[in-house]
């Protein structure tokens, strides 16, 4: 599973990496961009009070210049005016704002010619570690189940090693927890190498770094020993139980969401939801985006934080105990 996930990583890198080559990227910050090469070009140097370095480059006879600005803190602003296409540009203006992420370009348009302004914020480590746990779930999910692998005609082996049910059963799930925590470090390295294909990434920590990353790593291991407990002494159906594990907190999430009235049936209703969506990993992660409450437990990263690991522990020990019991 791991081997095949960084397979398709590799083949996303290759595929960046074409669109990088043919599109030629972002315009290059400042000495290399095109309307600033050739006789005429003036380079200058600033450093403003607040640490901001001001570069700018103005080419007197074009009329052409770029102005980069790099903050203290990482974040660059790069600003392009270029005035080739004022000669058949109408009287009317035209603004063109786009964000993506840590990019923002804007675009403003009008009889003096096109002036750009390209904005790169710095990269929070907690985004790194947030994108990587789409991978990281993925992985989970599919190696989840190692104890019911076992009960499919392997416990008479297992239960001839020299050590406990217990320790072979938590050896099992170190393994495959070692191999989720692995995948997240793939994703990390993945999105580090895409950027840089584009820009040199600037990675930036913030209050809520520590916690935020503790929450991402947590979120996988608590979704895969949740399920590994759910077929610990199951010796079949490991499929349809990881199958439907995605569908089925997905309902409770929706569910538990729902508003069923004032009505003591309707808050019962809505009380039952909250309570079986309290074991499911996933209310956690849309609790801290939605701020809403699906679950028994109050939003935020602290508590949210506390019940992966209760979930963890909880699982942990309600797989070991099943499938320690279970007869070959």
């Amino acid at each position: 599973c791991l081997r095949c996930y960084a397979i398709v990583l590799v083949v996303l890198l290759i595929l960046a990496a074409i669109l990088r080559v043919a599109t030629g990227g972002l315009p290059h910050l400042l000495s290399e961009h095109i309307m600033t090469q050739g006789p005429g070009a003036v380079r200058t140097t600033q450093t403003l009070p607040d640490g901001t370095k001001v570069i700018r480059v103005v080419n007197a006879g074009k009329h052409e210049s770029v102005e980069l600005r790099v903050a203290p803190d990482g974040n660059t602003t790069q600003i392009i005016h270029d005035p080739s296409s004022r000669s058949s540009r109408s009287s009317q203006e035209h603004d063109t704002n786009l964000n993506f992420g840590i990019f923002g370009v804007s675009e403003h348009q009008n009889l003096g010619g096109d002036t750009t302004i390209l904005k790169i914020g710095t990269l929070p480590l907690e985004l790194l570690f947030a994108i990587s746990l789409f991978g990281a779930m993925i992985v989970a999910t599919v190696l989840a189940g190692a104890l019911t692998k076992e009960n499919e005609g392997h416990l008479e082996l297992a239960w001839t090693k020299p050590v406990s049910r217990e320790t072979y059963a938590l050896v099992l799930m170190g393994v495959d927890i070692a191999g989720i925590l692995a995948a997240i470090v793939l994703g990390i390295v993945y999105q580090l190498i895409e950027t840089s294909f584009w820009l040199v990434p600037h990675i930036k920590l913030t209050s809520n770094t520590a916690e935020l990353v503790g929450f991402a790593i947590l979120l996988p291991i608590a979704w895969y020993v949740l399920l590994t407990a759910c077929a610990a002494s199951l010796k079949r159906m490991l499929g349809m139980v990881s199958g439907m594990a995605w569908p089925l907190a997905a309902f409770l999430l929706i569910f538990a969401t729902i508003n069923f009235g004032n009505a003591p049936a309707a808050t019962a209703l809505n009380l039952a939801f909250r309570t079986v969506d309290t074991i499911n990993p996933l209310a956690y992660f849309a609790q801290i985006f939605s701020q809403g409450r699906v679950t028994l437990v109050p939003p935020g990263l602290a508590s949210g934080i506390i019940a992966l690991a209760v979930i963890t522990i909880v699982s942990t020990a309600a797989a070991v105990l099943q499938w320690r019991r279970v007869e070959a």
